[in-house]
């Protein structure tokens, strides 16, 4: 019985694995994409849901200006883009 209470006691003290972040799932348009024009927006989806007031992303133009995205679902960011016909293309 002794070693039972000690058997139990091991399995619910031992560390556990602790997933702190959430992991990149896919992007529209997808990563490596080549363009021929810029996109409306750059969607960024993740496997869990985000903390709205530390999850960022954003993107930077040709022209070196950045461009922020927001947090618009529970797993996703999105960045609009500038009002430029070749905000990310190079």
């Amino acid at each position: 019985m002794l070693l039972v209470v000690i058997t139990a006691l091991a399995l619910c003290l031992r560390p556990s694995v602790a997933w702190a972040h959430a992991g990149f799932v896919s992007s529209s348009p997808e990563p490596g994409s080549e363009l021929s024009s810029a996109p409306g927006m750059v969607t960024l989806r993740f496997s869990e849901p985000l903390n709205t007031k530390l999850s960022r992303a954003a993107v930077t133009t040709p022209d070196g200006r950045r461009v922020d995205g927001t947090v618009t679902g529970s797993e996703q960011i999105a960045i609009r883009s500038p009002r430029t016909p070749r905000a990310f293309t190079r």
